[in-house]
């Protein structure tokens, strides 16, 4: 018969509870409460001036010998923990306190009120007694030698509640004296402090105090020399780390690879830049020995997050620094193009002009900002936010300038437009050097038969390709022709080589080559010219009016005839096409008579191609360049009296100066008048004067000028900050494809930044010091050495 379990029924089951409740409340009851192991540490006296350096030794838990309580040891945790105050009399002598007094020191007390050391005594003064109140005196704490030398009393403390003096190293170390016991308070007789000084053992307290007080610091310091040691030693790897770290991006070299194995072939250029300079430096090889290749969980500062977190740290510094200068300088413009990148994402580059602490204009790359998208509120939007972000003041806005798209440049709907609805000073200006280039473009538009057409933009890189045809002229022809009749090439490819052969060998396209290669240079020039960032609008009117003259030299009979004569000495053919063409009978229109056909003029041979051609390319440029250049004149009429003020007469200064005034009333004040009178006076009586608005500038910063012709100089950084051209912008795409590659096309938004910036800005970046990088990872640090 299987035995059956009885189930315990609910009365014994609650005697049960009741029994381990009762036994666990007995454990409770003799278990000491945790507050009762601690005790808050009081609030001692300002005075008390040794407590500041308390060693943070004391506030380390006891071993576990300590902690382990029994029978036969019982520790009073409150007295471990508690930091004796500025009153002797309150001290509670033990171990701790002797410690921690010899090692940090104490107050005495000079400070107080000495009120409490009131002691009456009585006198006979003419047959009578008089009560005296004597006080501890400031001269007691101080003994005279024999030669008159006043020697402090280290050792004396002043308590304010008995008001009475302790001689502190008898009040430690047990000694029996008045000094140590209840303190010394008879003021009547100062002689017994000289008596208890020279006491055997009052000199044996002290010795002892001196000699626990050395052995407690020669552990201090051994303990700071370690740690100091220890910081020297990651501080040095750490400025190792961060001189690749900015090496790397400031030239904008990717830094991983395949892996991060110290000694692999494929551990990237970081680990290899550190494995090259640990060929030549012992430090970082000791270092790559001991610390290379430890994997996830031990500190070794060479894996990929902590050159990233140089990398984050760098390029804030630099990009606050930016902001700190645009701040400082107050006037600035902006200046704004996007394009995709290689994951076909819209990347809008953001550059800021301003003058910097030497006058010279510069233009600084901000950051790149993601699918901003191509209409002008959206891209206001955006700068507005940036702008605000940063905390740059939009009502010091001069100047923005775009291509000439007309999403860009719309004076109505524009973004030019929307940002001079909130910032009405900011002048708009094409970018000169895409103007330029429109210019090329739209000559060559206007004929049905030019060069053929290899960008939209940019036609003044195509000088290059004229000059190399015009140099090889008979070897291309000769290559050309060595096509057409190899037999082993493909019928297709003899067959063009056949067309362009004939091409080469008119004299129209000979022509046209010679005369391109010569007008394309000059553009090509002034192109490169207007990209740099050391230049200002006047500049760009004073070539674009240079351009305007050489055309219409080029336009003239003598150049086209000159032209006529170099062609017929590189072409075989010496004639026109036009004087074996068949004339065209053109239909006579119902209002027309049949004279005025017959007396019509038919031109053939080089006066048709001059009309036609020749004076139609040269009229289309004239006729760009000088519309285009209306843009930069009305830029630059407020301020083209600065340059004239060496010819012109102090009453045309100040007309200039008040038309000036009048539109820029919150920046300038109506001295500026005068003060512009006086500046061409000191411009006149220079032997050198500047012949730019850029040397005046400059000139009154390197002078210390700026206090007396503070608004003169506040105009010239208002003309300087105005931007000619968007090239900078476009110079940070190149960087965005060296960064943002087919092998990191899925970078991260932040770091695309911080890399750009390293590299753009490799001028501030190299003036980063280590120093201060590695304080801040320090501080940011959760697992930090330092």
């Amino acid at each position: 018969m299987a035995l059956t379990r009885v189930k315990a029924s609910g009365t014994c089951n609650r005697k049960e509870a009741k029994k381990k409740k009762e036994k666990l409340n007995e454990v409770i009851k003799k278990t000491n409460k945790i507050n009762s192991m601690f005790k808050q540490r009081e609030e001692h006296s300002e005075n008390h001036g040794s407590l500041d350096n308390v060693d943070h030794n004391i506030n380390e838990p006891p071993s576990v010998e300590a902690v382990v309580t029994s029978e036969e040891h019982d520790i009073n945790y409150s007295e471990v923990l508690e930091i004796p105050g500025s009153d002797p009399a309150e001290w509670k002598i033990n171990s701790c306190t002797i410690d921690y007094i010899c090692k940090n020191g104490f107050s005495q007390n000079l400070d107080s009120s000495f009120s409490q050391s009131k002691r009456i005594y009585q006198s006979v003064r003419r047959g009578s007694f008089r009560n005296i109140n004597r006080y501890v005196n400031k001269s007691f704490f101080e003994t005279v030698l024999v030669n008159g030398k006043k020697c402090p009393r280290k050792y004396l403390v002043y308590s304010q509640s008995k008001g009475s003096v302790f001689c502190v190293p008898c009040y430690l170390f047990n000694n029996t004296s008045a000094f140590s016991k209840n303190g010394f308070s008879d003021w009547k007789r100062p002689k017994s402090i000289d008596k208890h000084e020279n006491s055997l053992s009052h000199k044996t307290c002290v010795v002892k105090m001196k000699n626990r007080s050395s052995e407690l610091n020669n552990v201090n310091e051994v303990l700071t020399f370690q740690l100091e040691t220890e910081k020297i030693y990651w501080k040095n790897v750490l400025t190792r780390v961060c001189a690749v770290v900015k090496s790397l991006s400031s030239r904008g070299l990717p830094f991983r690879g395949d892996n991060e194995n110290i000694g692999s072939l494929h551990n990237g250029n970081f680990l290899i830049c550190l494995e090259m300079i640990a060929e030549f430096d012992p430090f970082l090889a000791n270092h790559l020995a001991n610390y290379g290749n430890p994997g996830k969980g031990y500190t070794s500062y060479l894996s990929h997050s902590t050159y990233e977190q140089f990398i984050k740290l760098m390029a804030t510094k630099v990009q606050n620094q930016i902001v700190e200068e645009v701040i400082n300088a107050q006037y600035f413009s902006i200046v704004i193009d996007s394009t995709p990148d290689i994951a076909h994402v819209d990347q809008l580059s953001f550059i800021l002009r301003y003058v910097n602490n030497k006058g010279l204009p510069v233009e600084r790359f901000l950051c790149f900002i993601e699918n901003v998208g191509h209409k002008s509120q959206c891209m206001a939007d955006t700068v507005f936010s940036l702008l605000k972000k940063y905390n740059i003041d939009i009502a010091y806005l001069r100047g923005q300038s775009y291509d000439n798209a007309k999403n860009m440049s719309g004076i109505y709907s524009g973004l030019q437009a929307r940002i001079k609805e909130v910032s009405p000073l900011a002048d708009f200006v094409p970018c000169s050097a895409h103007s330029l280039n429109l210019v090329g473009s739209c000559a060559a538009s206007c004929l049905k038969s030019t060069l053929k057409n290899l960008s939209e933009t940019r036609w003044s890189a195509r000088e290059d390709a004229c000059k190399a045809i015009n140099q090889n002229w008979d070897s291309v022809k000769q290559s050309l022709c060595d096509i057409s009749e190899n037999i082993n090439e493909k019928s297709i490819t003899q067959n063009e080589a056949r067309g362009l052969l004939r091409l080469m060998n008119r004299f129209e396209v000979t022509f046209m080559s010679l005369f391109w290669g010569d007008l394309l240079q000059r553009f090509n020039v002034v192109s490169k010219y207007l990209q740099s960032v050391n230049i200002d609008v006047c500049k760009v009117c004073d070539q674009y009016e240079a351009l305007i003259k050489y055309v219409v030299n080029l336009r003239s009979d003598e150049m086209f005839q000159h032209y006529e004569v170099l062609a017929m000495k590189k072409c075989s053919e010496n004639c026109y096409e036009t004087i074996y063409k068949r004339k065209k009978k053109r239909t006579k229109h119902h209002d027309e008579t049949a004279s005025i056909i017959e007396n019509e003029i038919n031109l053939t041979g080089s006066l048709e191609f001059k009309v036609n051609t020749y004076l139609v390319i040269c009229d289309s440029i004239i006729k760009e360049l000088t519309s285009r250049k209306l843009a930069y004149d009305n830029v630059i009429t407020k301020y083209s009296f600065f340059l004239r003020l060496t010819k012109i007469k102090p009453s045309e200064v100040r007309v200039s100066a008040e038309h000036l005034y009048s539109m820029y009333t919150k920046d300038l004040d109506v001295t500026f008048i005068n003060e512009c009178v006086h500046f061409q006076s000191y411009i006149q009586s220079m032997k050198n004067s500047p012949s730019t608005i850029i040397d005046m500038s400059s000139m009154l910063k390197i002078e210390g000028l700026e206090d007396i012709y503070p608004y003169v100089s506040i105009a010239l950084h208002m003309f300087l900050c105005t931007p000619c051209s968007n090239c900078t912008a476009e110079r940070s795409f190149s960087t965005l494809r060296r960064i943002k590659t087919y092998l990191r096309s899925t970078i991260s938004k932040e770091r695309l930044n911080s890399l750009a910036i390293l590299n753009i800005e490799s001028e501030i970046t190299k003036q980063i010091k280590y120093e201060d990088i590695i304080d801040h990872f320090a501080d940011i640090q959760s697992r930090k050495k330092l």
